[in-house]
């Protein structure tokens, strides 16, 4: 009933015939070709079947093609399948992106695919049978580097194509004489209904107003030198991805102006640089569900983030080390976050706002809480804290005690040869006693089933008294497992240490130890 062939291999036809003539009940056929359109297939030689296969002529009602490349050998077999399933109900023909090297072609194909559809309206389904092509949906267009000549060269570019819908638009310019035809290209862009917008500038502009105003628009990526000057609220109801990566902004209220009117954002993604221009960077967005956050900004007073994402499943942030808050107000939903490199924020609001998480990745410094919290982690099942920072562990004890459901626990040391690397730099990472659970945490006595250590410091005193005491009380422990980088290879008591943790856990715990 259901035949899928791919179309990459040498003679494929022949087994395309005999599959055609021996499958009578087949219903769908689906094609797929090569990925890379401008390969050739040599020693073409298709022999047709003598008599047409009884699929085709009782049975087959669709037929796919995927990356169709507009060969007159595929034409044929097109033309011969589309001739002869006399119960077509649906023909789909999908093409390989056209490059814009390859715009010249764009006509020689529309020409081919008149002739396909001249055979689907002879057949005697013609009004039953729909043909996506080339067409309908024009590919992915890139302009890159342009000089001055190029630049009329892109406009020509996009006039030439009369479809209704351009799939992506992608220009990373270097040139400034280019910034009197942005604002044209965006117009002829919003105009074909462009669906994912990426602008990669090396010279400033500021964002003109019609950047933010097109309704079919669902990726929009803004790099480098755009300065987003947003006095209004704007409106992209299609928006579901924003990145900005390292632009700039005029003040808070752009920012809210350009959130507010992507009512279907679903995945937003910041990247900042070095250069301060929002003190409060304010993120409303009630259908967002992806969150990544990459700050680099320096020496700010009284500067953060306020994120209120009610349908939030999935947060990254990294390098917040200047930030003064971040504050989480609304995610009910949240399903995993990660941080990296983040300090200053790390007190009981900020742990407070994580209770939804599953998963929890942390690198964090400066923890100003004192135990206990009173917070639970009911649905905390995966948690993986790094040990750059002083009092790390106070962390670890504080989520071993809250998190009564975690059976995943992954801790990961500072850096290969880490002891060295806190020689030099005067970092005494258990600068105080570690201060162990009163009461043995529920999670290690009824949940715990994996335990990782990666780079694992065998020189270490105190993480050896943090290993022993969850290897000790985990009893429920199904995998234990240590990487330990090789600078430790040669240490006598290697060996020792690690048969002394593999005695540890039960029998029915598999321990595994190995360097990288």
């Amino acid at each position: 009933m259901y035949l899928e062939m791919y179309t990459r291999e040498s003679r494929w036809w022949d087994l395309l015939s005999r599959m055609l003539e021996h499958s009578p009940n087949l219903q769908i056929l689906k094609l797929v070709g090569k990925y890379i359109p401008d390969s050739r297939v040599f020693g073409w030689e298709w022999n047709k079947p003598n008599y047409a296969p009884e699929c085709l002529l009782s049975h087959l009602e669709t037929f796919v093609w995927i990356r169709y490349d507009w060969k007159s050998e595929n034409e044929e077999v097109a033309a011969y399948i589309l001739k002869n399933a006399r119960r077509l109900k649906s023909a789909t023909i999908s093409a390989n992106p056209i490059k814009p090297k390859e715009l010249n072609k764009l006509k020689e194909r529309r020409k081919m695919f008149r002739k396909l559809d001249d055979v689907v309206r002879a057949s005697s389904s013609c009004n039953l049978v729909k043909l996506l092509s080339l067409t309908t949906t024009v590919p992915k267009l890139m302009f890159v580097s342009p000089n001055n000549k190029f630049a009329e060269n892109i406009t020509k570019a996009l006039l030439s194509h009369k479809a209704p819908i351009l799939e992506s638009l992608s220009l990373r310019l270097n040139k400034e004489a280019c910034i009197g035809n942005i604002g044209i290209w965006l117009g002829i862009a919003f105009a074909r209904h462009v669906r994912k917008l990426e602008i990669d500038l090396k010279f400033h502009l500021t964002s003109p107003s019609s950047m933010f105003c097109s309704p079919s628009l669902e990726t929009l990526i803004l790099k480098n030198s755009i300065h987003i000057d947003v006095p209004s609220p704007v409106s992209m109801k299609s928006l579901k991805t924003l990145h900005l990566q390292f632009v700039t902004y005029k003040d808070d209220q752009s920012v809210r102006n350009l959130l507010s009117g992507c009512p279907s954002l679903e995945d937003l993604l910041v990247h900042r640089s070095y250069i301060k221009s929002v003190n409060n960077f304010i993120i409303v967005a009630p259908s967002l569900k992806r969150l990544t956050i990459h700050d680099l900004t320096r020496e700010r007073n009284d500067c953060g983030y306020v994120i209120n994402a009610p349908s939030l499943k999935y947060l990254n942030i990294e390098m917040l080390v200047e930030c003064e808050f971040c504050l989480i107000e609304n995610s009910p939903e949240l399903v995993e976050a990660k941080f990296r490199s983040v300090s200053k924020i790390v007190n009981e609001t900020f742990l407070r706002s994580l209770k939804p998480a599953k998963r929890l990745s942390l690198h964090l410094s400066r923890l100003e809480i004192k135990r206990p919290t009173g917070i639970i982690f009911y649905q905390l099942v995966y948690l993986e804290v790094h040990t750059l920072h002083v009092t790390w562990w106070n962390l670890l004890t504080l989520l071993l005690d809250s998190s009564p459901k975690l059976q995943v626990l992954k801790i990961i040391d500072l850096l290969p040869q880490s002891q060295v690397f806190k020689y030099f730099i005067g970092l005494s990472v258990f600068s105080n006693e570690w201060s162990k659970p009163e009461n043995v945490p529920e999670c290690l006595l009824f949940q715990l089933k994996t335990f990782v250590w990666k780079r694992y410091d065998i020189t270490s005193e105190e993480q050896k008294e943090v290993d022993t005491y969850i290897l000790k009380n985990a009893i429920r422990l199904k995998k234990a497992a240590f990487s330990i980088d090789r600078a430790f290879a040669e240490f006598n008591e290697l060996e020792e240490r690690l048969q002394i943790l593999k005695e540890l856990v039960s029998n029915s715990c598999q321990f595994l130890s190995g360097f990288e």
